[in-house]
């Protein structure tokens, strides 16, 4: 993925139709499914299920279900995940495009404070704690 979010949408208004772009632009659209992406994190940070569960603070049955494609989860079930995956910003973001959720805006109280926390690699008690202090619902 090279293109900027701003080409792609003014490569897409050019266009005839939509079948011009998405052969023009296979190389740049999101191919991999949740449950693929999880997995790969998995694999690329070599952590077990098991230990990013606990670190998410998810319920584990849930969890081990969302693992599996079996349970659409919530945005912040996935941001969860993230801090138990010990995910970056960018990798955060890419977690939630793929499951078709709004990525972490920077214009949003309660989203900035997560960003801090993932900025910062803190732990997920960590950034409850800080959401709690500024009057911002938890992740849970």
């Amino acid at each position: 993925m090279d293109k900027s979010t701003d080409e792609l949408m003014r490569t897409l208004h050019s266009k005839p139709n939509a079948d011009h772009y998405l052969k023009e632009n296979d190389s740049e659209l999101l191919h991999m499914t949740l449950t693929e992406l999880l997995i790969s994190y998995l694999i690329s940070k070599n952590l077990e299920k098991a230990d990013v569960i606990r670190d998410s603070g998810l319920d584990r049955t849930y969890s081990y279900q969302i693992f599996n494609g079996l349970h659409k989860p919530s945005r912040d079930k996935l941001l969860c995940l993230a801090f138990g995956l010990h995910l970056t910003v960018p990798e955060t973001q890419q977690l939630l495009k793929t499951a078709q959720m709004a990525p972490l805006y920077p214009r949003i109280k309660r989203d900035v404070l997560i960003l801090e926390a993932l900025f910062q690699g803190k732990d997920i008690g960590c950034c409850n704690r800080n959401l709690t202090e500024h009057g911002e619902a938890v992740l849970q």
